[in-house]
């Protein structure tokens, strides 16, 4: 999972998004924090779990809670503040 809202590597050419897919809606327009209501549901796949850009805001630590309570094989979670950009060598957040 990356949060990246750094321009260097952000697509910004409509043509471009659009060929490869990507959204035009406003950020979070559709992002879904809640888990299903369903505590039965175990994901049995998932070891691991990185997130880059992390942000101590409610929404993006109750999706990690989320995540952690549903996978059930989940060994390590790695949390990343501030990744560096390859190109710019600048950091997300200052």
């Amino acid at each position: 999972m990356q949060v990246w809202d750094h321009l260097c590597e952000m697509t910004v050419d409509e043509q471009e998004r659009t060929k490869y897919g990507f959204s035009n809606e406003q950020k979070d327009a559709h992002v879904l924090w809640k888990a299903p209501s369903s505590s039965d549901f175990k994901h049995h796949n998932l070891s691991m779990l990185r997130v880059f850009g992390f942000q101590c805001e409610a929404e993006i630590v109750n999706c990690i809670k989320s995540v952690m309570k549903t996978s059930a094989a989940l060994e390590d979670v790695y949390m990343y503040e501030k990744p560096m950009c390859e190109y710019c060598k600048h950091t997300a957040w200052k």
